[in-house]
């Protein structure tokens, strides 16, 4: 596993014009090598639209809607230990749209009504360690087996991929968006 981070110019995350279009799913495994310094995991978006996930001394933090802020998971990732996250977000939802996993466990839910992404060609595309309006807050992480999904993963369907390379042994064929693998050996 490398500690080499990506971003990409695209868009993966699915870009909405209103707060209720697109449901998405991240996941990923971290390792955190320091829990006193604070890192962007995963982001995608400009300015005050950017929905990340980060690790602090707090935990981790979530971020989907500007007017909201950062949301507290309530679990802190250990240091040198590999780690499942998950996000899934409904728009749709406003009660318990967006839902938090951590090594396949549901552990806090909130609206999921989210500021809209920017399509425009001056927005920023999905960035693996770095605030993808900056490039900036680089963890000290090893993060692997990144996937965005262009659905909501179940719980089930969670705990399945987190044990599944790509989308095989997912059962109802959710439809996955991207993958890194920063795995090369």
């Amino acid at each position: 596993v490398g500690s080499t981070y990506a971003s990409t110019s695209d868009a993966v995350i699915p870009t909405a014009t209103t707060g209720a279009e697109a449901k998405f799913t991240v996941e990923m495994w971290v390792k955190n090598l320091d829990q006193s310094q604070t890192g962007i995991l995963i982001s995608q978006g400009s300015d005050d639209h950017t929905f990340y996930l980060k690790t602090t001394n707090q935990g981790i933090q979530i971020h989907i809607r500007d007017d909201v802020g950062e949301r507290a998971s309530g679990v802190v990732a250990q240091e040198h230990q590999w780690h499942h996250l998950a996000l899934t977000v409904d728009p749709s939802d406003t009660t318990s749209g967006a839902k938090f996993f951590f090594d396949g466990v549901l552990v806090t839910s909130f609206s999921g009504f989210r500021e809209s992404f920017d399509p425009a060609p001056d927005s920023k595309g999905l960035f693996i360690g770095a605030l993808s309006r900056n490039g900036s807050e680089n963890p000290n992480a090893l993060v692997d087996q990144v996937k965005v999904w262009g659905d909501v993963l179940s719980a089930n369907q969670i705990t399945e991929s987190m044990h599944t390379w790509s989308d095989s042994g997912v059962s109802g064929s959710p439809s996955l968006l991207a993958h890194y693998d920063f795995n090369d050996d």
